[in-house]
């Protein structure tokens, strides 16, 4: 749906493929919203 918005999904919340985390959270998210603006989402 975020998508069909204009807005595009470039790593997706559930991406992280180790063991573990990241370092610095257990997930994390990066989008575009429709105006171009990037979005990074970092969740512990």
């Amino acid at each position: 749906k975020f998508s069909s918005n204009g807005g595009q999904i470039m790593v997706p919340l559930d991406n992280y493929k180790g063991e573990g985390d990241y370092g610095f959270g257990k997930k994390f998210g990066w989008c575009e919203d429709k105006y171009g603006i990037s979005w990074q989402f970092v969740l512990s």
